[in-house]
């Protein structure tokens, strides 16, 4: 991973007996951390856990300073604690401790997996199609048309007579769409709607951007009026074979000239990176690794990156983004890794 031309990710084999007893204190730690009374180091067992080893206290006081670096995420540990009281079992006085971590941790990671994760449930039941975090699907339309939905990704169809209609409620999709002169196909994603014929062509939420990648034929995208605030009508853009095109609430960005097949290599699962914001990355490793990963510097997140790295093994990716930038990256077990500047 460099900021130059894309290489592969260098091998890495199978975490070491250290490796692996480091990640599990840190695992629980946080656990501890989340737990925690008001009173934080009272808890007489949480002192004779930090005693036990000198590890344990430099993994609870890292996960400390990196939480006061994310103040928003207390609301979460504040959650995590009511919800361990709240489902307590009346009959036990004293719920065992560790069940109440674990509790805890559970609760954490269903914060952590999705601040937002109201609005994500009700995308979840719009949808048709879904996939979970890592699961990459093809799957044919009534039409003929075929889609493949990038992991962690949700959309709603609607075939009528006279229409072909999709919207992708959550992450990316490729569409090979069947010709149809009396239907085009509509994909409404973000404040735009993009249409074809018959043609070949990715459409993918980015932050607040929707990105459109053209692979075969042509496509129009058209925002809505109310994006344009020159005119009354919606603008449109024409995408054509080897182009990508974005958009987002100030309008279109520019375009620019793609590789299409390097724009679909992640439906083989590699993530082709060509100078974008460590941000985004992130944000599409994040589709396909099972806890939380947050950024906590805004320059960090700027960082622009190129590289080619293997979404079936995310942690892996994450290495390899982290090792030739001047990132340092910190994981709490398998809910929270955090990118902090080195």
């Amino acid at each position: 991973m460099t900021d130059h031309p894309p290489a592969p990710a260098p091998a890495s084999g199978p975490a070491s007996p250290a490796a692996a007893t480091a990640d599990a204190v840190e695992a629980e730690a946080l656990r501890w951390f989340l737990a925690r009374d008001a009173g934080g180091h009272a808890d007489p067992a949480l002192a004779a856990w930090l005693a036990a080893d000198p590890a344990h206290r430099r993994a609870y006081e890292a996960l400390a300073a990196a939480w006061d670096d994310l103040g928003g995420l207390e609301d979460l540990a504040a959650e995590a604690r009511r919800l361990e009281r709240a489902t307590a079992t009346p009959a036990i006085r004293r719920p065992n401790r560790r069940g109440a971590l674990a509790l805890a941790g559970g609760a954490l990671a269903a914060g952590l997996l999705g601040v937002a994760i109201g609005p994500a449930l009700l995308r979840g039941w719009r949808a048709d199609h879904a996939t979970g975090v890592g699961e990459v699907a093809t799957r044919r339309l009534a039409d003929g048309s075929v889609l493949t939905l990038d992991a962690d990704s949700a959309l709603s169809i609607d075939m009528t007579g006279d229409g072909r209609r999709v919207e992708l409620l959550r992450g990316r999709a490729w569409f090979a769409v069947a010709p149809d002169q009396d239907r085009p196909f509509l994909v409404r994603a973000g404040a735009g709607t993009t249409s074809a014929v018959g043609a070949e062509f990715s459409v993918g939420h980015v932050g607040a951007d929707v990105e459109v990648t053209v692979g075969a034929r042509t496509v129009a995208v058209a925002l809505d009026a109310a994006t344009d605030t020159a005119t009354d009508s919606a603008p449109t853009r024409r995408l054509s074979a080897g182009e990508r095109g974005r958009y987002g609430p100030d309008g279109f960005a520019a375009m620019a000239a793609v590789d299409p097949a390097v724009a679909q290599a992640w439906r083989t699962g590699k993530l082709v990176f060509e100078d974008r914001p460590l941000a985004e990355v992130v944000e599409e490793i994040a589709r396909y690794h099972p806890g939380r990963i947050l950024i906590t510097d805004d320059a960090v997140a700027g960082r622009r990156v190129s590289g080619v790295v293997d979404g079936r093994d995310p942690d892996r990716a994450l290495r390899a983004i982290v090792g030739t930038l001047p990132v340092r990256l910190q994981s709490f077990g398998p809910y929270l890794t955090l990118l902090h500047r080195a």
